[in-house]
């Protein structure tokens, strides 16, 4: 369907699909990504880097 959407200009669909396939394909080879249970979401010069900022956000 992310194919179907990219090639009929339904961008907004298909880039989110595709990433979220990207993340998990790569958390089947190497357990890293954002939804891994042993990934460190902690960054010291990102906003989006909060202690609890990504945690609560992968939570949701």
């Amino acid at each position: 369907m992310a194919k179907k959407d990219y090639f009929e200009e339904r961008y907004h669909s298909c880039i989110p699909i595709v990433l979220t396939l990207v993340d998990g394909i790569v958390n089947d080879i190497n357990p890293t990504g954002l939804f891994a249970d042993a990934t460190d979401l902690d960054v010291w010069d990102s906003i989006a880097g909060h202690s609890i900022g990504l945690n609560s956000l992968v939570d949701i």
